[in-house]
């Protein structure tokens, strides 16, 4: 008799342990896919950030030459000859 329940304990302990497992599985595996899905929604935004300041470098240049143009102009005429 004490061996049978002590067989039933051993069965019953598996099965709670294979179920506990499980769960723990299901839940990793769904938090690996929900930071998987962040981090490429993350990476396409940094993507685009980086092409949208891309092409307003060429811009922020051209305005800074056109900036130092002028305060040197502004300069030379405030200048005595």
């Amino acid at each position: 008799m004490a061996q049978a329940y002590v067989a039933e304990l051993d069965r019953l302990v598996a099965q709670v342990s294979t179920s506990s497992a499980r769960r723990e599985r299901i839940f990793l595996e769904e938090r690996l896919q929900t930071v998987k899905t962040d981090l490429d929604r993350q990476r396409r935004i940094s993507v685009s950030i980086q092409q949208e300041l891309g092409h307003h470098i060429p811009a922020q240049g051209k305005a800074m030459v056109e900036a130092a143009g002028r305060c040197k102009a502004v300069d030379r005429r405030a200048k005595p000859s």
